[in-house]
């Protein structure tokens, strides 16, 4: 298990750049590894709520 501390803006990059190498990946099981990952980062980026 790894632990990671990030703010939203952070995790949005990270989105990015995760996204990208899913999409340029030649071998498909790497890539739909990181569209895993990705689609549950979005999850708790969309779970985030501002503080008021």
């Amino acid at each position: 298990m790894i632990t990671v501390y990030y703010c939203p803006e952070n995790l949005e990059e990270l989105l990015g750049f995760i996204a990208a190498e899913a999409n340029h990946k030649e071998d498909k099981n790497l890539g739909a590894a990181l569209d895993s990952l990705h689609d549950k980062l979005a999850d708790i980026l969309d779970a985030y709520e501002e503080p008021e």
